[in-house]
């Protein structure tokens, strides 16, 4: 079985969102965060949003 964040790499941004937000301090939400970070998103710690 791959790890989840190997899967996370397959799945489409809005996908990923919905993942972040859905998992709070969670595995699932780390690893929907690490790919939006690869994929040059950006959160905004004060603002809570995330930026491109």
């Amino acid at each position: 079985m791959m790890p989840y964040s190997n899967k996370a790499k397959k799945l489409n941004e809005d996908t990923l969102f919905f993942l972040f937000y859905l998992f709070g301090n969670d595995y699932i939400q780390i690893s929907a965060a690490n790919e939006l970070y690869r994929r040059d998103w950006r959160y905004h710690k004060d603002e809570r949003i995330w930026l491109t």
